[in-house]
């Protein structure tokens, strides 16, 4: 039997602007991990504070899910029949295997020392970082951006019961349900109040994919600088965090991903949909969510009378004003193709940059203990990450899908 029809180009139809926001945000994941301030680069050296002022890797992960379920939903069109189905089964599992397993072996070579059932468990994909059904399978010390793929995985296993209830309504609307019938501190649910709360911005990628086509050249653009001003500041403010301590909620935080973080829905959509060429759903409901949600932070911080103390509200609140009055400043979403050859490796990157940033931190013939040491290791980190990611993506990716569809 041959699989060819299981196996399209990968690089046919592709979206390059689109590609660019997956680089866009693989590059702020791999900036997080580089300028923490801890010795995570130089053994001895830690950067200053202020670098790490800039990052906000939890939001792109969260961008990460929206743009999968987009990309899920144009790839996947056609009413959902049991081929099909086990079609896109397989085709999953050997996007995200090999480079899985590769991510998974640099971990283990980075802390030898791994436990056995955390390899094996991160390997078929089963790390969490809280027990599921009883299970639990811990994040790798060397590589815990794989946590993510865990949860990749269960969208996918999950996908055909929303592919065959395909009108548009149902997508959202069985997401929220889901969501809203997990409350975060109820004993024993938690993991799955937070797969349910990253669900939701997974469905709402695959949501804004079936909603229409994407948009023609006479539709007037989205107006993508400011969704990607109101994203930032969105990440950095933490609104629904902050509002649920400060008035006394049962806020009870989750590692990851969890219903504290819906706050930056709205804008993760409006911002997948400007980069995307589609228009904004709920063009008034949407956009305003976008904007408002900020300004509360913002605004309750300027009128505290006791004050509320935000790191670099004035920053913020700046970043704020200039989304707001950019909004009539529409450009193409061109200039998003510049990013398009890192979205390409994008995933590579994501899973094999922290194993090696933690090798590369063992060198011990490489010099440590002050700023030179520092940028020389930061810059073979990122030579290194940059050249195995494209070996990853370019050669073993393709490689072993020859070899798979070549298979009897």
């Amino acid at each position: 039997m041959r699989l060819e029809p299981k196996f399209p180009d990968p690089h046919a139809g592709r979206d390059v602007a689109l590609e660019g926001l997956r680089g866009f945000a693989a590059l702020v994941v791999f900036y997080a991990h580089l300028t923490a301030p801890f010795p995570k680069v130089d053994p001895v050296y830690a950067p200053s504070p202020q670098w790490w002022r800039f990052e906000f890797a939890a939001g792109a992960v969260l961008l990460f899910f929206v743009l999968s379920g987009y990309v899920i939903g144009l790839t996947n069109l056609h009413p959902a029949t049991a081929p099909l189905v086990r079609a896109f089964w397989w085709r999953r599992f050997w996007r995200l295997f090999p480079i899985n397993a590769l991510a998974v072996g640099l971990a283990w070579l980075a802390l030898p020392g791994t436990p056995a059932k955390a390899l094996w468990g991160n390997l078929l994909f089963l790390q969490n970082s809280q027990p599921l059904l009883g299970l639990q399978v811990p994040l790798l010390e060397t590589n815990p951006n794989l946590w993510s793929l865990h949860y990749e995985m269960i969208y996918y296993l999950l996908f055909p019961i929303v592919w065959s209830l395909r009108p548009r309504s149902a997508v959202l609307v069985s997401g929220l349900l889901v969501a809203a019938g997990l409350r975060l501190g109820l004993p024993g649910v938690a993991v799955l109040s937070n797969l349910a709360a990253g669900a939701l911005f997974w469905l709402a990628g695959l949501w804004l994919a079936w909603r229409e086509k994407p948009d023609d050249a006479t539709r007037r653009p989205a107006p993508w600088p400011s969704a990607l001003l109101l994203f930032v500041v969105t990440c950095k403010l933490h609104v629904a965090v902050t509002f649920a301590q400060r008035l006394g909620l049962n806020f009870v935080w989750a590692p990851q991903v969890n219903l504290w973080d819906l706050d930056l829905l709205p804008v993760a959509i409006l911002l997948v949909a400007s980069v995307a060429g589609r228009s904004v759903p709920f063009p008034r409901f949407c956009p305003s969510l976008a904007i408002g949600i900020p300004a509360l932070r913002i605004g309750w911080q300027m009128c505290s009378q006791h004050g509320w103390p935000l790191p670099d509200s004035q920053l913020y609140a700046a970043g704020w004003l200039l989304a707001v009055l950019l909004w009539p400043w529409r450009p193409d979403r061109s200039a998003w193709r510049l990013l398009a050859p890192v979205g390409a490796i994008s995933y590579a990157l994501y899973a094999l940059a922290a194993p090696l940033q933690y090798c590369i931190h063992d060198l011990q013939w490489l010099p440590s203990g002050t700023v030179q040491s520092y940028v020389l290791r930061l810059v073979v980190t990122i030579i290194v990450a940059f050249i195995c990611a494209w070996l990853a993506e370019a050669k073993l990716q393709p490689l072993i899908v020859s070899r798979v569809r070549r298979s009897p």
